[in-house]
């Protein structure tokens, strides 16, 4: 990847310019070799969060305590932190992962590491990285798979399978995604990432009977999501959702969901629906 498409990413997420100069940004940190966590200060190397797309904490029996699923990691660091930035990725995609903890969040893993995609891989993860001068470093941690609008690689179709009615629908593969939403977009992105990853036609018409039905069915988590902006010099930073007389940068998007749709029922979905007349038929349209 060039230089300037790195730039290109990086600034999807809205990096503000000085963000590295402001230390009460969250710290992230690999505990010691032989800890299974680390207590305040016990950090091997650390970094800065910027932001993150985080699941519920769920169990994690090999490090014994409660994990946080990241989905999404943004990290800033100072000139010459490179290898403590590329260090944390290691951390992270190491089998079995070493202990990360966030401050003010607590142990966190790569989302694949646990349930529900821990049996839905391979998931391949990336680390990007861009200089922001003598501001510091830049990097995005990230699941292409989960993340790209249209991943071409994620639709495979198959041969047949079977709804619970017994009737016989082409099978497609529609592995997991994450809508990253702006402002109250949301079934309109909906529509357009999963129309990405089915191959059949969907109308733009269809967007919120289709959001309907995911939530009905629970194909859709929301996640939680973060991101760390400096308000004034000498002040400490804070969520983007705080309100100031001097509105920080807003990034991209402001929620994310986990979307598990099971391709099959969706098509006997829109067929129901069409034949109940709750859908408008593209020859219609």
């Amino acid at each position: 990847m060039s230089k300037q498409q790195h730039r290109q990413r990086h600034r999807r997420y809205q990096v503000p310019p000085g963000i590295v100069e402001h230390t009460a940004l969250p710290r992230i940190g690999v505990a010691p070799s032989g800890k299974r966590y680390s207590a305040a200060g016990e950090l091997e190397y650390a970094a800065f969060v910027h932001g993150y797309i985080a699941g519920e904490p769920l169990w994690d029996e090999q490090q014994g305590r409660e994990v946080h699923p990241l989905f999404l990691l943004s990290l800033v660091g100072a000139p010459g932190d490179s290898p403590v930035l590329r260090g944390l990725f290691a951390a992270l995609v190491n089998t079995p992962p070493r202990p990360v903890t966030i401050e003010g969040m607590g142990s966190v893993v790569l989302a694949h590491q646990v349930a529900p995609l821990k049996d839905q891989g391979p998931w391949h993860w990336t680390y990007s990285q861009v200089s922001l001068g003598d501001l510091g470093l830049h990097a995005l941690i990230e699941c292409p798979e989960l993340t790209l609008p249209d991943p071409r690689s994620v639709q495979q179709p198959a041969s047949t399978s079977c709804t619970s009615n017994g009737a016989t629908l082409p099978a497609v593969s529609c592995r997991p995604f994450l809508l990253l939403v702006p402002d109250q977009q949301t079934e309109e992105a909906y529509l357009q990432r999963l129309d990405r990853r089915v191959p059949w036609p969907l109308h733009e018409r269809w967007a919120a009977w289709l959001w309907q039905v995911a939530q009905r069915r629970k194909w859709v988590t929301p996640l939680t999501v973060r991101w760390f902006f400096p308000q004034a010099s000498g002040e400490a930073e804070a969520p983007c959702a705080v309100q100031s007389t001097e509105p920080p940068p807003q990034p991209i998007f402001a929620s994310a969901w986990l979307c598990q749709p099971e391709a099959a029922d969706v098509l006997a979905d829109i067929q129901a629906g069409l034949q109940a007349g709750v859908l408008d038929r593209l020859t219609d349209i």
